[in-house]
C-alpha cells in the first residue's frame, strides 16, 4: 500500500475506500507496521474528497 510507504517516510496519510474488507485489512497492516499515529483509514468515496483540506 502506498499509504504505508508514505507513512514510513514520515508523512501523515489518510486512506479512503468504500470496501469494508479493504479498510479492515489496511488497518491491520498499518497497526502491524506501527504507523497508527501517521496513517488513518476512513470509509468514503474517493470521487468526493471535498471534506479534506485543500491547502495541504
Amino acid at each position: 500500500m502506498w499509504a504505508i510507504r508514505l507513512a514510513e517516510a514520515g508523512h501523515r496519510v489518510t486512506m479512503v475506500d468504500i470496501a469494508p474488507g479493504y479498510l479492515a485489512r489496511a488497518r491491520e497492516k498499518i497497526a502491524a507496521a506501527g504507523l497508527t499515529e501517521l496513517a488513518a483509514v476512513e470509509a468514503g468515496d474517493i470521487c468526493d474528497l471535498s471534506r479534506y483540506a485543500t491547502d495541504a
